[in-house]
């Protein structure tokens, strides 16, 4: 993960990489892991398939605060906006509803 953030290789990253971790049933892994990267401004943008595993991990271990902090770093124009905005509406996470459509 660090390498392909540092090269800017996002394709690498979101493609093949995450194919192999969830081939081996691990992307828990690599979805802990990205949570930190975004956090970080490493990574400002996920393809929408990977949002929602993303999502989903955490809503399963009650972690909805950590995906409106994960929302506030990503670039709003490159997300699935109405999967994003009808998740923050239902969870009351009206800061990063406010960060999309401001943005």
């Amino acid at each position: 993960m660090d390498y392909c953030t540092t090269i800017k290789r996002n394709d690498l990253l979101f493609g093949p990489i995450y194919e192999r971790f969830v081939n081996t049933n691990q992307e828990y892994i690599f979805l802990e892991l990205l949570e930190k990267y975004i956090l970080c401004d490493r990574v400002y943008y996920i393809p929408a398939i990977i949002m929602q595993d993303f999502i989903s991990y955490l809503k399963k271990l009650n972690r909805l605060t950590d995906v409106e902090k994960s929302v506030l770093h990503l670039d709003p124009r490159q997300l699935d906006i109405d999967g994003v905005v009808r998740l923050c509406a239902e969870n009351k996470l009206y800061d990063a509803l406010i960060y999309i459509f401001n943005t």
